[in-house]
């Protein structure tokens, strides 16, 4: 399984910035034993194959890939092949939070014969070639929902905040595909990709995900403009509508909503 760093170079890779033979040389410079050990990032900078441009954005890349709680990318993977259905996942999610969370829903999903411990483990090793460890969106959602329980004021802001995010799910969200695209672009300004880059991805079918991407477009949560014989698709720049696909983002990430949340986007 790839490290971080090792991430950082297969990223650059597969976006074309460089080249085998240059993340190579990079790595070897970054284990000289004679030098303080320095970011992949850094030294490909300083070979002047890539610009801190491009640094920034592989880095949004690694991080922002699974904004979506491991959890949520588990269920995504277990049934985009066919491994479970929406009834088990339904059930298992159900366990889950009777044990308040205790248990990934992987185990809670081979507790119940619902996977075998090879399939979960296979579909965790897939999770990890795409992502690499961890999400910084998760970390800013875990921060930005703690707060003291009971406040009155908070209390309200948190059901209207869910409203908004069932509102926004309701109007044309409404799917896994389509959470899948959000959570890859949320943070994403100016970044435009083709409908192959969330193939490539989200693992789904081309169909599928371009039907997910014009949709998205009429909901006016990213933008379409073509260049040369390609369609490009952008995060909006609309802050209200980025606050609202954030508010849905917190929604799915909070335990105490994200059964509910899933529920509704499974039964579209």
């Amino acid at each position: 399984m790839p490290g971080n760093e090792e991430l950082f170079g297969l990223l650059a890779v597969r976006a074309g910035l460089i080249k085998r033979p240059q993340l190579a040389h990079a790595l070897a410079a970054q284990e000289d034993r004679n030098r303080i050990r320095r970011k992949l990032g850094q030294i490909l900078v300083e070979m002047g194959a890539i610009n801190e441009d491009d640094v920034s954005n592989i880095l949004h890349v690694q991080a922002l890939m699974m904004a979506l709680n491991p959890d949520m990318q588990f269920i995504m993977d277990a049934i985009q092949h066919n491994l479970v259905t929406e009834q088990q996942v339904e059930r298992c999610m159900a366990i889950q939070a009777g044990e308040n969370y205790q248990r990934t829903i992987g185990d809670v999903l081979v507790d119940q014969m619902a996977i075998t411990e090879q399939q979960r483990d296979e579909i965790l090793d897939q999770i990890h070639l795409r992502h690499g460890d961890g999400s910084k969106l998760v970390q800013i959602i875990q921060e930005a929902t703690q707060y003291q329980e009971g406040t009155p004021g908070v209390v309200g802001l948190d059901e209207a905040r869910l409203a908004e995010a069932k509102r926004l799910v309701t109007e044309g969200v409404r799917s896994l595909v389509h959470l899948g695209i959000i959570s890859h672009m949320v943070h994403r300004q100016g970044d435009s990709y083709d409908t192959k880059h969330f193939v490539d991805t989200l693992d789904e079918g081309r169909k599928e995900i371009h039907k997910a991407l014009l949709d998205l477009v009429d909901l006016k949560i990213l933008t379409r403009e073509k260049k040369w014989t390609k369609q490009l698709f952008r995060f909006t720049d609309d802050s209200d509508t980025r606050l609202r696909v954030e508010i849905l983002l917190l929604c799915c990430n909070d335990p105490r909503h994200r059964r509910e949340m899933f529920s509704m986007l499974l039964s579209h």
